[in-house]
């Protein structure tokens, strides 16, 4: 019941957002004086899109799930060294 009421005041105000688009024209662009250099990407990914993430216990079709990433722990030198799984429990004892 709460969820639906949480939902549904969400939605509506993601709605309601529009009536307050703008209205006016916006200035026209300045032209770009000079190109920025590109800017070299990291190799990796985030911690925000591991954490949480299902672990299986291989990778065929028949694999089973054995628990969801909860941390990552980093050494000194800022290398990640291992992932703390959660395997479950039961009320909060054991997870």
């Amino acid at each position: 019941m709460i969820r639906t009421l949480f939902a549904t005041t969400a939605l509506a105000t993601l709605l309601a957002t529009g009536a307050f688009a703008q209205n006016t024209t916006p200035a026209p662009a300045q032209p770009a004086a000079e190109t920025a250099a590109p800017i070299p990407r990291a190799e990796g990914a985030l911690m925000t899109n591991i954490i949480g993430e299902s672990v299986y216990n291989g990778t065929g079709n028949d694999a089973q799930n054995i628990g969801k990433v909860d941390d990552v722990v980093f050494d000194s030198s800022g290398k990640a060294k291992s992932a703390i799984i959660g395997v479950g429990g039961f009320l909060g004892v054991g997870k």
